[in-house]
């Protein structure tokens, strides 16, 4: 089991792929063993191998179930940096007691911790690697190059992997940034904030420059940087972990609240411009096709060796994070295209795959791309949920929770969603259909299913809500993609997972309008239906929403009553 991150490595074979040292625990015949065993992995890796992640022979075969929280914390003031050691040094408590979990080295680990004040009194504790490796932008890539390279004064620095110049002139009151072909448009935002606001910029630049400070010639000897939050204000964090007394232990982040500020532009080099080139222009070379790696999350990296050029890109997925009130972005084409496409191809078939830079050919090593699929957190889905949570504290239904096949049922937030999953690229859908599992063009949002299980006195019921799109601009506030909610109930519950798996399946391939391949009323195990979110009354009575009653009837819809008076 994946158990602590250690510190960053230099990488000998590989400047530009530096390394964490992990601590493992041994499981031995279903108990963890106290020996630890270390590996190296690249920092663009992080995300694929989280604390609680079962590995054998190479392969990840499931994770351990922490508690999930949202914290509301201050990056202002509220925070300070801690480890085992200083508090030692210090006579001050220890971050946390390590009977909840234990650390090799104990009072003596060196690893840096974040310790934000919690308003309940409490302290919440995330290691600072892995708060570098969930929120500090989106991409593998991002991070690869803030822990690998320089800021100034040489040919490759951190600025000139990240920007492109711009095609258009600077706006007053608007951060504008032209990301390079590897990085994530969610990148965009943590990268204003580089490019615009000075506490950032300082911020990151203290990555590389402790790793370059505290590096030692053949010294075996991990450095210990500590990793600060990058913009200042309170936000939200949602986390998993270990509660003790009022204070957690977060081992694992999942989602963040985007800062404030001005309007965010992304451009791309590469990107599509308003008007084609002319055709005197130059054509450009043929570009490599990605291959999306799936299912998640079974890779095979291949550690310190180099990519070849003409490999191409390998995609793989780290586990889906919430943004919590995405910053809009404004995506901006340029005017006219300066050259013609030259269109893309595959690269030859490869079996493993590198996060370094790309050099030479023949060594059948592809390049990773590696980038976490983001969730928005509002809208209709959460709407209904929020409901649902409402008529279980009135007592109008027993208990509400949520499902996932990782996390199975859960009443904790955040709530989790399943991933609708992609279609391979032989697969002979509309365009439409196979854009439907991501929310936005550029597919870097992933659409998520809610499946939420309502306890009523003669059994359960699920309602099951479609992620949505929203509909025109980011800020405009037009309003979401219009979908039917699903209400079913069970012949037999142990059915479960292969209904849904069925289920999502069937919701992918209409793109969510299930009435355009004859519904679903005698596919279920049981007894299913769809439900609109605009029926019902013009007057509700005194207290009661719009989606309780949306609840309310899809339970009377399915056979079940609750006793919701309705104007």
């Amino acid at each position: 089991m994946a158990w602590w991150q250690c510190g960053f490595k230099k990488n000998y074979s590989d400047d530009t792929q530096p390394t964490v040292l992990m601590a493992f625990r041994k499981i031995d015949r279903g108990t963890l063993a106290d020996k630890v065993v270390y590996h190296e992995l690249s920092v663009a890796a992080l995300g694929q191998v989280r604390l609680g992640s079962i590995w054998q022979d190479r392969e990840c075969t499931s994770q351990a179930v922490f508690e999930a929280r949202t914290f509301d914390v201050d990056f202002t003031n509220g925070w300070r940096f801690t480890s085992f050691k200083e508090a030692s040094k210090q006579g001050l408590t220890a971050p946390f007691p390590q009977e909840i979990y234990p650390l090799e080295y104990k009072s003596a680990d060196m690893n840096w911790l974040l310790e934000f004040d919690l308003p309940t009194g409490g302290k919440l504790i995330i290691p600072c690697i892995e708060f570098f490796a969930r929120c500090y932008g989106s991409s593998g890539e991002l991070r690869r190059i803030l822990a690998a390279y320089t800021w100034e004064g040489h040919a490759e620095t951190v600025k000139a992997k990240c920007f492109a110049p711009l095609d258009t002139e600077e706006i007053p009151g608007v951060w504008q940034v032209r990301l390079q072909p590897r990085l994530r448009n969610r990148d965009a935002v943590f990268l204003a904030h580089v490019k615009y606001d000075p506490y950032t910029e300082l911020a990151a630049k203290r990555i590389h420059s402790q790793i370059q400070v505290a590096f030692e010639k053949n010294s075996s000897r991990p450095i210990f940087a500590q990793i600060a939050p990058w913009f200042k204000g309170s936000t939200k964090l949602i986390v998993e972990g270990i509660a003790f007394g009022n204070s957690f232990l977060a081992l694992r982040v999942n989602g963040m609240e985007d800062p404030s500020g001005d309007d965010v532009e992304r451009s791309r080099v590469g990107g599509k411009a308003k008007n084609p080139a002319p055709e005197s222009a130059k054509t450009r070379a043929p570009g490599f096709r990605p291959r999306m790696q799936t299912p998640r999350p079974i890779i095979n990296l291949a550690g310190n060796r180099i990519a070849d050029r003409d490999a191409g890109t390998v995609e793989f997925e780290d586990d889906d994070f919430v943004t919590i009130n995405p910053r809009p972005i404004k995506d901006v084409q340029a005017e006219q295209a300066k050259t013609k496409s030259g269109g893309s191809r595959h690269g030859p078939e490869t079996t493993t795959s590198s996060l370094g830079e790309a050099r030479g050919a023949g060594k059948g090593v592809g390049q990773a791309s590696i980038h976490a699929p983001e969730f928005p957190s509002n809208g209709w889905l959460r709407d209904m949920w929020d409901a649902m949570i409402a008529l279980q504290k009135r007592k109008v239904i027993d208990a509400v929770d949520w499902y996932t096949y990782q996390h199975g049922f859960s009443a904790s937030m955040p709530i989790m969603l399943i991933t609708v999953p992609e279609f391979k690229k032989n697969d002979e859908v509309e365009t439409r259909v196979k854009s439907f599992p991501f929310l936005d063009r550029e597919k870097t949002l992933r659409r998520g299913i809610l499946v939420a299980r309502i306890q009523l006195s003669d059994g359960p019921v699920y309602i099951v809500e479609i992620a949505r799109s929203p509909i025109g601009s980011a800020s405009s506030g037009e309003g979401e993609q219009s979908f039917q909610g699903i209400v079913f109930r069970l012949s037999d519950e142990k059915d479960l997972n292969s209904w849904l798996r069925e289920l999502i399946d069937l919701i992918r391939r209409s793109a969510g309008v299930l009435s355009r391949i004859g519904g679903i009323e005698g596919k279920c195990p049981g007894v299913a239906m769809t439900f609109p979110h605009n029926a019902g009354p013009k007057q509700l009575a005194k207290g009661v929403t719009r989606c309780e009653y949306i609840v309310a009837a899809a339970i009377h819809d399915i056979g079940s009553e609750i006793n919701l008076d309705v104007a």
